[in-house]
């Protein structure tokens, strides 16, 4: 017996978007958006990823990790520096509460990352997002 009227495939509502950071073009030809969790991580990204005076009229919106480029990669500068990126994603971005920042050291590339554990406001689930400190 075949199913005559189906349920409805449920449609999230957009709450957020904002621009998709490689400014791609859909198949109509409009830009591509981020939506909901998508927007609030590409949100947590650009503040990490911003330097102090990139932002035009608001040069206090950054958080500098381009300042760990060269020092040495201990717990002490560390710590200071997650909780500088939890205070400043919080600030910045009201749905957010971060949970936790984690660095991932690699010595031998000189490489660093880090990840962010998040909850959005509204969501039951705890998110997160990696990043190069230094890009």
């Amino acid at each position: 017996m075949a199913i005559t009227n189906p349920l409805p495939v449920p449609v999230v509502p957009v709450i957020w978007s904002d621009l998709d950071p490689a400014i791609t073009a859909d198949s109509n030809g409009n830009l591509e958006l981020d939506i909901n969790v998508a927007a609030v991580i590409g949100s947590i990204q650009n503040i990490i990823q911003t330097n102090p005076g990139e932002r035009m009229f608001l040069p206090q919106f950054a958080l500098g990790m381009r300042n760990l480029l060269f020092e040495p990669a201990n717990t002490n500068l560390l710590t200071k520096y997650a909780d500088n990126i939890k205070k400043s994603v919080e600030a910045w971005d009201p749905r957010v509460i971060v949970a936790g920042v984690d660095f991932n050291t690699d010595p031998d590339n000189n490489a660093v990352s880090l990840t962010v554990r998040f909850n959005i406001s509204g969501y039951t689930q705890t998110f997160s997002t990696t990043s190069p400190v230094v890009t």
